[in-house]
This record gives C-alpha cells, structure tokens and sequence, in this order.
C-alpha cells in the first residue's frame, strides 16, 4: 500500500511540471539580470497555501513551488528523470541502497549563496522530525536508513541515513533497494532549504514573498499567504 501511496505521489508531480508553464503565481526569473529578467503571470483556481516545501499538499503551492525551488532531479517534457542540482544521475551501489550524487558547482540560492550537500542533509532532517509534521514525512519511513526509527520511535533526526561528504557530494543510504526513490526525489518535500535562512524566520518561513530564498528559475514577487497579486 505504501509503495502505491509514494508512486501516486511521484505521478502527481511528473502533472505539474509538465502544467509547470501555464500553471502556479506571477514569478521572476531569479538568475537573470535587470536587463533580461523575464515576468511570468500564471492562473491559480485556488490560492497558495504555503511555499515551505514540508507542508506541501495542494496543487496550486506545488505548482508554484516548482518554479521556484529546485531539488536534485526534475522530470522532462518525455516523462524522463534529468538532473537539475545534480550533475548527473546518482551513482547507485551494487546492493542498491548507497546513492551518491555529486552537486552543480554554480547551483546558488537567489542570494548568491552557493546550494550544497548540507541543504539538503538540514531539509531531510526536517522532513523526518516528527516535530516538523510534515505532510509527507510518510515517504522516509522504510525508505531512507533510520526513518521509519526516527518517525515512529523518536531516534534523533540527525541520525537519518542522509550525510553530506563535502560541500558538493551527497551521500544517502536505504533501508533496501528502492527502485523508484531517484524519482522521489523530484517531488518539493526532496528540496534544499538554507538552513540560517530558514531558522531566521521560524515558523514564519514560507509565509510570504520575502520569506522565501529560491534556487529555482524564478522568484516570488507580491505574494503573502492572503493574497495572490
């Protein structure tokens, strides 16, 4: 049932990046200067709810999300799993179960902070952290080494099969083979969050346009969690 859960999960988001551009909130390219940044103007039937990635659940905050984060991998126009923060797809051991996927070296987040291995080990952790009550916390549990301890059990987040080798290599060990898991990673709950950025804002993270650091190809402008200007 779980595996059944997670796939739907994942064909969920193959549906939004496809609608990608004519679906999510007025956004503006974050890596693009004055002179050629470009203004997108989309259509939403409901309104965003969040754009912190771990309370992600509605359609419309995924459809914004997309534009304006990045995880490792994304899905293309033919269905196929690309590289996005990742340079390539992740080098998979021969027991399935120790990915190691190595990050762009010019992947930055919109403050001109480079995106590395540790963002994603700090936004995993939040994801585990029954604290945290994420909506797809569910995803680690039997997945990732240690999630099912740290969701049910109360082991310490830290200890979450997820290590950063070095500023630009990622590190992830399984419970077992997941055949699937490089497609997971697709999905908003898998994105990096910066952590001095994150824990500045607390609780109030996500909740509006200035409360929001991109990696992705576009930033949020005019948008609180009231309003979709």
């Amino acid at each position: 049932m779980k595996k059944k859960i997670i796939l739907a999960c994942t064909s969920f988001i193959v549906g939004v990046v496809l609608v990608g551009c004519t679906t999510g909130n007025n956004t503006k390219s974050a890596n693009s200067s004055d002179n050629d940044a470009q203004t997108v103007h989309l259509m939403e039937e409901n309104e965003v709810a969040s754009m912190n990635t771990l309370v992600t659940q509605d359609t419309a905050s995924i459809n914004a999300q997309v534009h304006v984060f990045e995880g490792l991998y994304n899905i293309d126009q033919d269905n196929e799993i690309v590289p996005a923060v990742a340079k390539d797809l992740p080098e998979i051991s021969e027991d399935g179960k120790t990915y190691t996927i190595q990050l762009r070296d010019d992947a930055n987040w919109s403050n001109g902070d480079p995106v590395t291995a540790d963002d994603f080990v700090y936004a995993w952790r939040r994801l585990a952290s029954p604290e945290n009550e994420a909506n797809y916390m569910f995803l680690l549990d039997g997945t990732v080494a240690n999630g099912s301890e740290i969701i049910n059990d109360g082991m310490d987040p830290e200890k979450l099969g997820v290590k950063a080798n070095n500023d630009k290599e990622l590190e992830i060990q399984l419970e077992k083979p997941v055949p699937y898991f490089t497609s997971l990673m697709t999905f908003p709950p898998f994105f990096p969050q910066n952590e001095e950025f994150v824990e500045e804002y607390g609780k109030e993270y996500g909740n509006d346009s200035e409360k929001i650091l991109s990696n992705g190809a576009f930033t949020m402008e005019n948008w609180d969690q009231s309003s979709m200007e």
